[in-house]
């Protein structure tokens, strides 16, 4: 009977068995692909949270990086990002594994979204609505907002009370000038550029000069543009005295409509009830209209009166203007000539003369 030894071979045999694992454990078939949908992103407030959903193949663990945080997750369907800030809305997503026994990750970067924008509880100090001021009134004005990095009027920033880019909620606040009744409005905007609008009434204790009145040309007059082009045309209005003693100045406007949503000419800051145009400046305007020499337009005019805080538009005027020749010189006019019988009776009277002046002198 024979007996059979392993005791040589066995350390070959696991030795072998040792590199098959060690090689199955850095071998990959691939490296990995991200394949997360930006789009699964939930909208997220300032100060909040956003979910979103993982997704890939050939990934061994999963990197989420957002304002210089990064957390390491094993292979998970999902993750919630905290503390969401106004000022960074990039997450980066990085799916980790290996190209044979490299390590590797595919990148992607998704904007979080925001939630829109809110204001409320516009007030002012002191409030206007209830008692006008007076003008040169400094108002302070303030609003509430919700998920809003920033709060603006006419461009310029209002002042918030906290950080917006880390708190939900902010008051913001911002000083005006009283001058005249007005409709001020706040535009307030999250990360994401939406925005949303709140408005204060401004009620301004000052009255408006009375309205002036066309007087020449006066309504439904026609008028002839013609003659040298230092001529004058003339248009005049009722002086308007302001009931709290203020300035008065006027504008005056000509338009091709009554509702003067065609101006063709706007003279403002006058101190005078009137305006002086010369020939060469309104045919000038009438030319570039399309009006030639011979036609006529019917224009309206009218005068405004401002006080510095309010104005008041006067009832407008309809004129309307012929354009004749403006000239620039004298027009030349033909030297008449006498003729072949009107040279003789010269020529007899000359004679004539001569013959008394010779009787005379004899």
């Amino acid at each position: 009977m024979s007996t059979i030894s392993f005791r040589k071979t066995v350390p070959g045999i696991a030795l072998a068995v040792a590199a098959i694992v060690q090689s199955a454990a850095f071998a990959q078939s691939a490296p990995p692909v991200n394949n997360t949908d930006c789009g699964t992103l939930t909208s997220a407030d300032i100060g909040g949270s956003s979910d979103i959903t993982l997704a890939g193949s050939n990934v061994t663990n999963w990197d989420v990086t957002y304002n210089g945080v990064t957390t390491n997750l094993p292979p998970s369907p999902s993750f919630t990002i905290t503390n969401i800030v106004g000022d960074v809305q990039d997450v980066t997503i990085a799916a980790n594994g290996f190209d044979g026994m490299n390590p590797v990750s595919d990148q992607i970067v998704c904007s979080i979204p925001y939630n829109p924008p809110t204001c409320s509880a516009a007030t002012q100090d002191p409030d206007s609505t209830v008692t006008p001021v007076d003008p040169g009134t400094v108002l302070t004005l303030s609003l509430d907002t919700t998920n809003a990095v920033s709060t603006t009027i006419d461009a310029i920033p209002m002042t918030p009370d906290v950080d917006p880019n880390t708190n939900f909620g902010a008051t913001w606040t911002a000083t005006t000038t009283a001058i005249s009744n007005s409709v001020i409005t706040a535009v307030s905007t999250n990360p994401e550029g939406e925005t949303t609008q709140c408005t204060w009434n401004i009620q301004v204790n000052n009255q408006p000069p009375p309205p002036p009145t066309i007087t020449q040309p006066p309504d439904g007059s026609t008028v002839l543009i013609e003659g040298f082009v230092n001529e004058e045309f003339v248009a005049e209005w009722t002086e308007s005295t302001d009931p709290d003693g203020d300035p008065v100045t006027y504008e005056w406007e000509l338009a091709a409509d009554p509702g003067f949503s065609t101006v063709l000419l706007q003279i403002p800051g006058l101190t005078d009830t009137r305006v002086v145009l010369t020939l060469e400046a309104v045919d000038q305007l009438l030319s570039s209209n399309g009006v030639n020499v011979g036609d006529s337009i019917t224009l309206f005019h009218r005068a405004t009166a401002s006080d510095g805080f309010s104005a008041s538009e006067g009832p407008a005027a309809e004129v309307t203007l012929t354009l004749g020749n403006v000239f620039r010189t004298l027009p030349t006019q033909s030297v008449p000539t006498l003729g072949a019988f009107g040279l003789g009776l010269l020529v007899l009277l000359t004679l004539s003369l001569a013959f008394v002046g010779l009787r005379k002198t004899g």
